[in-house]
């Protein structure tokens, strides 16, 4: 009895206890491999999540694209197709990520670009409309435009809580594996009794672990790709509504150069004849007074009916206002004329390539154009414009543009000293009145310089390093658009191969310095 109850003990011992800890081992290397295995599965719901948003975000891309492309030519359909495929796509896309997609915050973030991406389809179905009624101008008028701002922000935060929760299954993922090979070990070492039964259940899970860990180092690698990918469209998505902003306002400014040079050249035939007459005018007026006179030192004593006819007239006032008046009318034409000078070298229609120009006849030009908003008003005295012209040489330049970049340099410094003086009293803008101050000089042998400043409200450093991007604007909504100082920085580096700087304190005024060459050795095309 006692070498049974040993052989018992033994047999429990050396056989009992390995198959109990094989099974516990079996059970969690079982339960461990299901873990994994929903995992990688989540892990990859959510990379089909982020393809998905990327694809929609394509989509969108190229609707944005393609209306502005039917628009600019709308005899080829091509774009119209690419549009309806680009819209195809996205409706898909969206369809799909609305069954995917249920935590609060990003379904509210994927419902925004949804409503963003079906309010730009409604707009652009009516451009289409508008085009096929042959109303280009109109159609090109309400080109819609994605708020990108908006889309960004939301695309970027559902995509970084996408790839947050990617990462963290992912982390799960490596840790599950790690335990996974951990209780293989020891459940090989504790099973060798049933090594065959057991290996072969724990080799087929082994190698789907391995298969497993292959697939997610393949999803963080396409995951880096699609990252690259939404970087490449956002600044697409940029560089598309920078190029349409600034086609619009190119095509504006040339209608109002147009216009300009139209005026001055239908107001300058009818001064010129008057001004020119005005000199014979003034020669008959004369010639007839030195007559009155001859009559009246020949007949001293005229008769009743003359006399009269004198007071009547009152001659005496007659014979001292009437050159005075001819005087003061030869001014003002005088100064219609000088006008009309003005507006022809601001528009500068005639002169689409380099040519060597007066830069201070065009400062001047555009002053004149802007001296009703220079003037005194009931809230402000005049504002003060100080013109410290160094020499300068005749510069090549186009001279049209250049101006563009004046006007643009000066009204925003009458805005700035306007909103000062909105937030003085009477008395504070009445001893320091609004000043521009406009400094030309010579910058080294080959170029010239030319300073804007002003003594306004000035800008802080966070604002001012923004001043040249395309949109950026600190002016109410409908003031401004935020393409001014944009179009003028492209207009100086890019083909006046210059600088445009702006250098401003927050209350000390602002100033902008432009540095172009006065000599252009490679002419660039406009």
């Amino acid at each position: 009895m006692a070498r049974r109850f040993k052989f018992g003990y033994k047999l429990l011992t050396f056989y009992a206890i390995p198959v109990l800890l094989s099974g516990i081992s079996a059970i969690a290397v079982y339960t461990t491999v299901e873990r994994v295995t929903k995992l990688s599965e989540a892990a990859q719901s959510e990379q089909s999540t982020i393809q998905a948003m990327n694809e929609m975000i394509y989509g969108l891309s190229r609707m944005v694209r393609n209306v502005r492309g039917q628009v600019l030519f709308p005899q080829d359909s091509s774009y119209l197709q690419s549009y309806n495929e680009g819209f195809v796509a996205f409706q898909e896309e969206a369809d799909f990520l609305k069954t995917t997609v249920e935590e609060p915050q990003q379904r509210e973030r994927l419902l925004h670009i949804i409503a963003e991406g079906e309010l730009h389809d409604q707009l652009a179905r009516e451009v289409f409309e508008l085009l096929k009624q042959q109303r280009i101008e109109e159609a090109t008028a309400q080109i819609p435009l994605v708020r990108m701002n908006e889309v960004d922000r939301n695309y970027s935060d559902f995509n970084s809580r996408q790839e947050q929760l990617l990462d963290n299954h992912s982390q799960a993922l490596r840790s599950a594996l790690f335990n996974l090979k951990v209780l293989v070990i020891i459940s090989t070492l504790l099973g060798i009794t049933f090594a065959g039964i057991i290996a072969s259940l724990i080799g087929k899970r082994f190698k789907q672990a391995h298969r497993i860990e292959g697939q997610s180092q393949e999803l963080a690698q396409k995951n880096q790709q699609l990252q690259q990918a939404q970087v490449e469209i956002i600044q697409s998505f940029k560089e598309l509504e920078q190029t349409q902003s600034q086609l619009i306002q190119a095509e504006k400014m040339s209608s109002l150069g147009q216009l300009v040079a139209g005026v001055a050249h239908e107001i300058n035939n009818p001064v010129n004849f008057i001004h020119g007459n005005l000199i014979y005018v003034q020669e008959y007026a004369c010639d007839l007074m030195r007559l009155v006179e001859c009559y009246q030192a020949a007949y001293p004593n005229p008769s009743a009916e003359i006399q009269a006819t004198e007071e009547e007239l009152d001659l005496e006032f007659l014979q001292d206002d009437l050159p005075r008046m001819l005087d003061s009318m030869k001014v003002g034409t005088d100064r219609i004329r000088h006008i009309v000078l003005s507006l022809r070298n601001f528009s500068r229609m005639d002169e689409s390539e380099f040519k060597a120009v007066d830069v201070h006849q065009g400062i001047d030009s555009t002053l004149l154009i802007l001296q009703h908003r220079l003037k005194a008003k009931p809230e402000r005295p005049e504002i003060e414009v100080i013109r410290d012209y160094a020499h300068l040489p005749l510069v090549e330049c186009y001279a049209g543009q250049l101006n563009q970049v004046f006007m643009n340099i000066l009204a925003n410094a009458i805005d700035a000293l306007e909103e000062l003086s909105a937030k003085r009293t009477h008395q504070e803008n009445k001893e320091n009145p609004g000043c521009i101050t406009i400094r030309t000089s010579m910058n080294g042998s080959e170029g010239i310089q030319i300073a804007v400043a002003d003594n306004g409200i000035g800008m802080t450093e966070s604002v001012r390093k923004y001043i040249f991007d395309p949109f950026f604007t600190t002016k109410p909504v409908g003031k401004g658009t935020g393409i001014g100082m944009s179009i003028s920085h492209q207009i100086i580096t890019e083909k006046h191969n210059g600088k445009l700087e702006c250098a401003a304190t927050q209350g000390g005024g602002t100033e902008f310095i432009i540095q172009i060459p006065k000599l252009q050795k490679v002419p660039v095309k406009s």
